[in-house]
C-alpha cells in the first residue's frame, strides 16, 4: 500500500480570531456607506452648475465624477495596501485622493457660501469633510487589522 502524499506546505490552523473578520468587514461597510451619502450630497451640486451657466446634462454629471475618483482611488489603494505596497508607494494616489476630497468639499460647499448661507455650507461640508477623513484613515486602518491577524498567526495563535 502507497504512502499517501504529503503537502509541501504545513498544515495551518484555521484562522479563528473572534470578530476579526466582522471588524474587516465594519471597517469596509461604514468606509462605503460615506462614499454613497456623499455621492448622494454630490447630486446638490447640480444647482451651483445651473447657476454657473453649465448645460444641465453636464451639470448632473460634475459631482458624480469627482466622487467617482474618489471611490475608485479608494478601492485601489485599499487592494495595493493589502497586496503589499507600502505608504511611500502610493503617495502620489493619496495626493490625487486629498484633491479629489478637496474638490468635493468646494463643489458641495460653494453654492452656499455664495448665497452667504453658511449653516448650510457646514452641513452640505460633512459628507466631503468624512470622505476625506476616511480616505485618509482607512487604508492604514484595514492594513494594520491584517497586520494583527498575520502576527496572530505567525505567533502561533491562530488555533485558539
Amino acid at each position: 500500500m502507497g504512502k499517501a502524499p504529503v503537502s509541501a506546505a504545513p498544515e495551518q490552523a484555521p484562522f479563528t480570531l473572534s470578530g476579526e473578520v466582522l471588524t474587516r468587514r465594519a471597517v469596509t461597510t461604514v468606509t462605503a456607506a460615506v462614499m454613497v451619502i456623499t455621492f448622494a450630497f454630490s447630486l446638490g451640486n447640480r444647482q451651483l452648475c445651473l447657476d454657473l451657466g453649465i448645460t444641465v446634462w453636464i451639470a448632473w454629471l460634475v459631482g458624480p465624477a469627482v466622487d467617482l475618483s474618489v471611490i475608485g482611488l479608494l478601492v485601489g489603494i485599499r487592494f495595493l495596501s493589502l497586496h503589499g505596497y507600502k505608504d511611500d508607494e502610493l503617495t502620489g494616489l493619496r495626493r490625487m485622493l486629498r484633491f479629489c476630497g478637496l474638490l468635493t468639499l468646494a463643489l458641495n460647499t460653494a453654492g452656499a457660501i455664495g448665497h452667504r448661507q453658511y449653516g448650510t455650507a457646514l452641513v452640505d461640508a460633512v459628507g466631503p469633510a468624512l470622505l476625506i477623513g476616511w480616505s485618509e484613515v482607512v487604508p492604514w486602518l484595514l492594513h494594520q487589522i491584517y497586520a494583527v491577524k498575520d502576527s496572530i498567526i505567525t505567533d502561533g495563535w491562530g488555533s485558539l
